[in-house]
């Protein structure tokens, strides 16, 4: 687990570090999240096998506006992006959204109704920087988080109340970002993927359950409860009003081009 223990929400001012995870997580270069991006734009349903080298229309287009040269990121809790700012002109700031949909601490509860998010945006903001969010809930909710991560996870996905509570987070996490017109990058359950494509058969995301129209919610009416309907609740025409899945930032990227000589003259 990369969050091992929750600390429950403090009664600082909005945007404080009203949560803190108790295992900090590494500062990482945002080129982490995207090589993730990358692994994950190549077809679940092509096998190794039969995997050629795909031709580059092939793949999905960049956001429009997306840097072309190398931005750097880390991960940065509440309260910490202007001396996050003060170091380098960093592109992006990360924090895991965590704690389970159903489990009463999470991150919807760090600070109430969800604004946990709505400060987090508005702290990078004024920071000039993009914020990313690693949403990271499957596996925390019950009744999966009582056994293994790649049991808990699958059994997750199977079990409709459990996903009920998961698709009416992930509603309130595009609501509350969804406010903003500024550019958010939405990390999509980074190992969730890998599990599920382990239990498919020929690597077709459609072989491998989870439940997705089954729960009722309209949202969701008429998708496949697999994994391809799961894959299309963070795709637009789905799941909220305003999609996030990827957005871009709107700057120049020269502006926000972090030298790396700066990083290790000031660090």
């Amino acid at each position: 687990m990369l969050i091992s223990k929750l600390l429950p929400p403090g009664k600082g001012p909005a945007g404080s570090r009203a949560f803190r995870p108790v295992t900090r997580l590494a500062p990482l270069p945002l080129l982490l999240l995207l090589v993730a991006f990358a692994a994950l734009a190549s077809p679940l349903g092509t096998s190794r096998e039969a995997r050629p080298a795909l031709a580059a229309g092939a793949l999905a287009a960049l956001p429009s506006g997306w840097p072309t040269d190398l931005q750097l990121g880390m991960s940065d809790s509440p309260g910490g992006a202007a001396a996050m700012a003060s170091v380098a002109d960093f592109a992006f700031r990360y924090q895991y959204l965590a704690g389970g949909a159903n489990t009463g601490g999470g991150w919807a509860t760090w600070n109430a109704d969800g604004h946990f998010v709505t400060f987090y945006i508005q702290e990078s903001i004024a920071n000039d920087i993009t914020p990313v969010f690693t949403y990271y809930m499957i596996f925390q909710s019950s009744p999966g988080n009582g056994a293994g991560e790649v049991d808990g996870v699958f059994n997750n996905l199977q079990n409709t109340a459990t996903m009920t509570a998961y698709w009416n987070d992930l509603k309130l996490f595009f609501q509350r970002a969804g406010a903003f017109s500024e550019p958010v990058v939405f990390h999509v359950e980074p190992d969730m993927w890998g599990y599920m494509q382990q239990r498919s058969i020929g690597d077709d995301a459609s072989t491998a359950p989870a439940q997705v129209a089954a729960t009722g919610l309209a949202e969701l009416a008429g998708l496949p409860n697999n994994m391809r309907g799961r894959a299309s609740t963070t795709r637009p025409a789905s799941i909220s009003r305003r999609r996030l899945q990827v957005k871009t930032a709107r700057r120049s990227s020269a502006n926000r081009r972090a030298s790396m000589s700066t990083v290790r003259s000031r660090v």
